[in-house]
């Protein structure tokens, strides 16, 4: 198990950035902030990796490890969109959580300024310095699929194949249903090909024309 402390210390170490006790309360925050399950990524980058998986439509990647995580982090923060944030981490005098919180909320990186999750981690380290980062690597779960269309009426006319209504529009049986026949050819020459047309009631003329 990683947890958030144990991530902040080795994202310092892998980064060769100063190590400071309120650098790793700040990206404890940070992860706090983000509040992802993404596998090894609690930062939520979506990185490409070798063996990475999308954890969300967002693109946000499931790394197979720890390391793979790491490494795509800081190449995130090294394609040239996040100076600030590099800044803080480089800090040799220890930026403090919140400079760090502000510089985030400085670049393009999704999580703003988490300045809130920086007070409710320092109210409580021990809470949160001890959580799993690593989570469940699930995706979240779709919306749910709407039920299907009930099925139209069944109509048991089993000894009409053809029927035409009082309006002289067609309907063809087809396994028990009646069809609608837009442009039917000529009813004359179903009759003489042995067909049935019989009369349709107006109950029969609703059930067919129902939605």
């Amino acid at each position: 198990m990683t947890t958030r402390e144990q991530y902040a210390l080795d994202l310092l170490a892998f980064g060769d950035w100063p190590m400071s006790a309120e650098k790793v309360l700040g990206i404890v925050a940070w992860g706090l902030a983000e509040g992802s399950d993404a596998l090894n990524n609690p930062l939520d980058t979506t990185e490409p990796a070798p063996g990475a998986t999308n954890y969300n439509q967002d693109g946000v990647k499931n790394y197979p490890s720890l390391q793979v995580g790491l490494e795509a982090v800081y190449a995130t923060l090294h394609n040239g969109r996040y100076a600030p944030i590099l800044a803080c981490l480089a800090d040799p005098s220890g930026s403090s959580a919140m400079a760090l919180a502000a510089a985030v909320g400085r670049t393009p990186w999704g999580t703003g300024n988490f300045s809130a999750a920086v007070e409710r981690v320092r109210a409580d380290p021990p809470l949160y310095y001890a959580q799993e980062v690593a989570g469940s690597g699930s995706t979240p779960a779709p919306a749910p699929v709407p039920p299907p269309a009930p099925a139209p009426p069944q109509i048991e006319e089993d000894d009409v194949d053809v029927i035409e209504s009082s309006d002289g529009k067609a309907y063809l049986r087809l396994g028990g249903r009646l069809v609608y026949i837009p442009d039917p050819p000529d009813l004359q020459a179903l009759i003489d090909a042995g067909h049935k047309p019989v009369p349709l009631s107006a109950a029969l003329v609703a059930a067919i024309l129902a939605p």
